[in-house]
Order: structure tokens, then sequence, then C-alpha cells
């Protein structure tokens, strides 16, 4: 499964990264918001996003406000 990881902190990053792939999953990594809303337009965006509250630019509160409004082409879940 593609996860997408929006976090800023590299410690923290690294950390979800390796740990969703000792499960199997396959992480795509954004460092903010805007990053992440660029991967998540795409036709094959991953499904499952983990997401960090508070990042530069779109943090994550606004990013889901803005997923929930818009049209993605697949639909993800979110956590923040």
């Amino acid at each position: 499964m593609r996860i997408l990881i929006a976090e800023d902190d590299l410690t923290s990053r690294l950390m979800l990264q390796a740990v969703l792939g000792k499960f199997g999953c396959d992480a795509t990594i954004a460092k903010d918001g805007e990053e992440a809303w660029k991967i998540l337009q795409q036709p094959d965006a991953p499904k499952l996003v983990v997401l960090d509250r508070i990042m530069p630019g779109m943090d994550g509160s606004p990013f889901a406000g803005t997923c929930v409004i818009s049209t993605i082409p697949n639909p993800s879940t979110f956590f923040s």
C-alpha cells in the first residue's frame, strides 16, 4: 500500500517511513502541505495520508479542508 507522509521534521519523516516500511508499505514523502497537495493531484496518488498538523506553508487543518472541498482523482483518508 502506498502512503503519503506529509511531515516537515526530517527525524519524524524518517521514523514514519521506517515503521511503515516494516509493515510492507511504500511511503511517498512530502515536506509540507503544498508538496503533499501536488502529489495528491496525480492520478496514481496514495490513498492514505499521514499528515502533520503544523507545517510551513499549508499545514494540516487547511490541507484537510482543501481536500474535502476539492475534487481529487482518488479519494483519500486523512489523519492529522
